[in-house]
């Protein structure tokens, strides 16, 4: 704790530019560390319900940012993170460290930073709380959790999730690698086509077109043709229409 208590001095007396985030985490013994940052465009919410690009009807009653983020530390090593958007600010009790607001960036690389030695799924948070930060652009390094075997399996899932909701082809191209990766888990797979679906038609059409009619597990073409198969495309009945007949 004295850790924890000389940083705030540091902090407090010469400001942020004296230390950074990741200088935080690793200085302080125990306990919980106070965060806030702006959040990217669409990122609503109200300190317990939280929107991405929603409806105007749903996000009515919500606040553009910012992000709150408390992380539980022990030893330099994040244990827990909590993430919310919005609302009242978290209560910072005695002894806990409020760094105020960061660069949402700095915010970022650093949970990213938490997410890639995660060991359990507590940390989850971490990477909700990177890719609303403004400005976010890691999605690199999404697709390198997602891959990573040694990441605890939900951490990775949510990684995926990213990555679909990700804008541009570049989050297509990650999920296709997953997709078609032998040394990563069919369970993470079949997650990867799932947000490969939520993508425009246009992108995900013939990746899992691929995938239904060439990969050699049944429950990776089964999953890719009931995906296939929400999209309203005459491409898409074409497809189906061909792969019947072809059975005749």
């Amino acid at each position: 704790m004295l850790r924890l208590w000389i940083l705030a001095m540091l902090w407090i007396g010469t400001g942020a530019q004296a230390a950074t985030l990741a200088d935080a985490i690793d200085t302080t013994d125990d306990g919980w560390l106070h965060l806030q940052y702006a959040t990217r465009e669409g990122v609503r919410g109200n300190g317990h319900d939280l929107t991405i690009d929603g409806s105007d009807n749903w996000t009515r009653n919500l606040d553009d940012g910012p992000a709150y983020v408390q992380l539980r530390v022990r030893d330099g090593r994040v244990v827990d993170v909590d993430v919310t958007v919005g609302g009242r600010a978290p209560r910072v009790r005695d002894g806990e460290l409020d760094l105020g607001t960061v660069d949402p960036i700095e915010a970022a690389i650093a949970l990213l930073g938490v997410a890639e030695e995660a060991t359990t799924d507590d940390v989850e948070d971490a990477i909700l709380g990177a890719v609303i930060a403004e400005g976010f652009d890691q999605h690199g390094r999404l697709f390198a959790i997602a891959r990573d075997g040694d990441r605890p399996h939900d951490l990775r899932r949510s990684a995926v999730f990213w990555l679909g909701q990700a804008a541009g082809e570049r989050a297509t191209e990650h999920l296709t690698a997953i997709v078609d990766d032998d040394d990563t888990e069919l369970s993470v797979r079949e997650h990867a086509i799932f947000a490969l679906s939520q993508r425009p038609i246009d992108e995900c059409l013939e990746p899992l077109r691929r995938v239904a009619t060439t990969s050699r597990h049944p429950q990776l073409r089964e999953k890719a043709f009931f995906w296939l198969a929400q999209h309203d495309d005459p491409r898409v009945l074409d497809l189906f229409e061909d792969v019947l007949l072809s059975k005749n």
